[in-house]
């Protein structure tokens, strides 16, 4: 979903991801914390400002979080709340088609809890504080 906002910026950023962290390996195995370093620093810059990028971000390291918690525990409850400042019924569904969200969406206080149930994510909006 990060991939989809950042397609505009998407080439010229992984060129300088591998410029700072050489693949080494065909998997790309490890690139992900590498691509988050970045991701991360850029947007702290005010380098990466994309409509919905931080909230997106946010969300699916949340969800890696999860995921990591499943592997180090897998009897454990995987579960978090995720602020989002546009309704994740409007940001999510696009996303997970792989198509960007329509721009200017309006903005609230959008809480939701993410659970990991097997493989797939459900997200439950807990309130809608506009």
């Amino acid at each position: 979903m990060t991939c989809v906002l950042l397609r505009p910026v998407l080439r010229p950023l992984v060129d300088e991801l591998w410029q700072q962290h050489r693949p080494t390996n065909y998997q790309l195995s490890g690139e992900e914390t590498a691509f988050v370093a970045i991701v991360t620093r850029k947007i702290a810059a005010g380098e990466l400002v994309i409509e919905y990028l931080e909230e997106i971000f946010a969300y699916e390291m949340k969800c890696l979080e999860l995921v990591q918690q499943k592997r180090t525990d897998p009897d454990a409850e995987a579960t978090a709340i995720v602020e989002f400042q546009h309704t994740p019924d409007d940001l999510l569904p696009p996303l997970s088609q792989l198509k960007a969200p329509g721009a200017g969406l309006p903005l609230g206080s959008y809480l939701a809890r993410i659970s990991l149930q097997g493989d797939q994510f459900e997200v439950e909006l807990l309130n809608r504080l506009t």
